[in-house]
C-alpha cells in the first residue's frame, strides 16, 4: 500500500483534501461514468507536423503514383481521398468503446485499493452507488502518437459545486494501469493525511501543522539548512519535530494518521546530539553525513507544538 502513496507538500494537501469537497464519513460515488472524447492527438500531429504545402505534395505524389499505373487524373484523386477517409474510419472503429474500458478500468482498479487497504487494517470510505447523489464523475480521453492515450477524470460535487480532476496516460495496450492510476489518485484525495493534524506520540499531544520543504541553490551545508528550518518552526511558536516523532508518524502507514516517508526524500529532524536527517537509507536518522555539501537541494520538514 505505501509503495503508491507519493510525498505531497503543504500545499498539495490543502488543494486536494478541502473539507468542503469530500464528506467526512462514507463516500459514494456514481458508477455511470460519463465520458467523451477529447483532442486527437496523433491525428492533430500528423496534420501539422506538415505545412499546408508539404500536405498537399503529398496528395500529389500518391495521384501521380496511381496515374503511372493507369488512373485518370480525377480517378486517381479520388481513389487517394478514399484511401484516406478507409484510414480515418478504421480510426474510429479502433477508438469505439474507449471511454467505457477506461471507465470500467477506474472502477476496478478502486475496488484493488479498497481491497488493499481493508487488508491492512484501514476502513473502507469509497464506495459505488448506484443511487449515488452527490458525487459525478466525468471521464474526457483522446489518444496521443505512438497507440498512447490520456485521461482526464473530473470529480463535481454537486452541493458545492466544487469540481476536482485527475489526470493520467499511458499506452492503450495497458489502458488498466491508466484506470488504476485515476482511480488511486481519487483515493489517494480521500484518504490521505490533512493538517493540521493532532496525534499523541509517546506521552505528548502534540499538533502537525503540515509538511514543508526548505530549497536551497548551490552547495549548502546540512547542518545550516536544519538551522535554517528549525528557527522558521521557532518563529511559528513551534518546533522541529524528533527522530522518534517522525518515525512513529511513518510506522502508522500512509493512511493510518500518518504520512509517508517516501525513497528520495530526506526529512529535517531533532535527536539527542542536536540535529538529524532522516530518510528511507537512515530511518532512525543520521548525525554523522551533515557536513557534506548537497547541490540544489531541497529539505523536507514538519513543525509540531505539544498542546494538553
Amino acid at each position: 500500500m505505501k509503495m503508491f502513496i507519493g510525498l505531497m507538500l503543504l500545499a498539495s494537501f490543502n488543494a486536494f483534501a478541502a473539507p468542503s469537497f469530500w464528506n467526512g464519513g462514507e463516500i459514494q460515488l456514481n458508477p455511470r461514468i460519463s465520458n467523451y472524447q477529447g483532442l486527437d492527438i496523433a491525428e492533430f500531429d500528423e496534420s501539422f507536423s506538415q505545412t499546408t504545402s508539404e500536405l498537399r505534395d503529398n496528395y500529389i505524389r500518391q495521384a501521380m503514383y496511381l496515374m503511372e499505373r493507369g488512373a485518370m487524373g480525377m480517378e486517381a484523386m479520388e481513389m487517394v481521398l478514399q484511401f484516406d477517409d478507409r484510414v480515418y474510419d478504421r480510426r474510429q472503429v479502433a477508438k469505439a468503446g474507449m471511454g467505457e474500458t477506461l471507465a470500467n478500468y477506474v472502477r476496478s482498479g478502486l475496488e484493488l485499493l479498497n481491497d488493499a487497504y481493508e487488508n491492512e487494517g484501514g476502513v473502507r470510505r469509497l464506495d459505488w452507488s448506484v443511487n449515488a447523489s452527490k458525487y459525478d464523475l466525468q471521464l474526457m480521453w483522446g489518444v496521443r502518437p505512438g497507440s498512447g492515450v490520456y485521461t482526464v477524470l473530473r470529480v463535481s460535487n454537486k452541493e458545492t459545486g466544487i469540481s476536482r480532476s485527475f489526470a493520467s496516460r499511458g499506452s492503450v495496450l495497458n489502458l488498466n494501469v491508466v484506470g488504476y492510476a485515476l482511480a488511486s489518485q481519487v483515493f489517494n484525495s480521500v484518504h490521505k493525511t490533512t493538517f493540521p493534524l493532532k496525534m499523541k506520540i509517546g506521552y505528548e499531544n502534540l499538533v502537525i501543522s503540515g509538511v514543508r520543504t526548505f530549497p536551497t541553490n548551490g552547495n549548502v551545508q546540512y547542518r545550516y539548512m536544519l538551522q535554517q528550518v528549525a528557527a522558521y518552526c521557532s518563529a511559528r511558536g513551534e518546533r522541529l519535530a524528533t527522530v522518534k516523532e517522525l518515525t512513529t508518524l511513518f510506522g502508522l502507514g500512509a493512511y493510518h494518521g500518518g504520512v509517508n516517508m517516501g525513497l528520495k526524500t530526506e526529512w529535517a529532524a531533532t535527536d539527542y546530539s542536536g540535529y538529524s536527517v532522516v530518510s528511507a537509507m537512515w530511518p532512525m536518522g543520521n548525525s554523522g553525513m551533515l557536513v557534506n555539501l548537497p547541490y540544489n537541494y531541497t529539505m523536507t520538514y514538519m513543525c509540531v507544538k505539544s498542546v494538553k
